[in-house]
């Protein structure tokens, strides 16, 4: 595998979205549910577990006034991205959180595995495998739009 560099703002941007990534993810399903409906126009989602991602970026914003629009984009998608067309950051830390070691008993070992070899190979390639087995996960159970 090739390693790639990444300059000094980029890894602080993945530092700080990585740190924050989670901070809604204790916040009652009530909570979630409202936020996404009322403030972010959220009307479908697949479990109200994915919410905790765009509403802790709604969260940083509203309550510290956080404005880097890179590291916000990067945790709102982290649970689900609008697309595979999405930022490295939103990438990474995307992967991040789905690959973490805790996460291997949820997915499977030969599953998690499999994804860490892809991971090995090229970001892109796992990432990309990755968004099209968890939505089509989630397609089956419930139909979903961000706005």
């Amino acid at each position: 595998m090739n390693k790639l560099k990444f300059n000094e703002e980029f890894l602080y941007r993945v530092y700080t979205a990585a740190i924050y990534h989670d901070i809604a993810k204790e916040f009652s399903a009530h909570e979630l549910i409202k936020i996404a409906k009322e403030e972010l126009k959220i009307d479908y989602y697949p479990s109200w577990k994915t919410l905790h991602g765009p509403v802790g970026a709604w969260f940083l914003v509203q309550q510290y006034h956080f404005n880097d629009e890179a590291i916000l984009q990067a945790i709102a998608e982290h649970t689900i991205p609008l697309s595979k067309q999405t930022t490295w950051l939103s990438k990474i830390v995307y992967l991040a959180d789905h690959l973490e070691p805790m996460r291997e008993y949820d997915i499977g070992a030969n599953k998690f595995h499999y994804y860490w070899d892809l991971l090995q190979q090229s970001i892109d390639t796992c990432f990309n495998q990755l968004y099209d087995d968890i939505r089509n996960l989630h397609e089956e159970s419930l139909p979903f739009v961000y706005p």
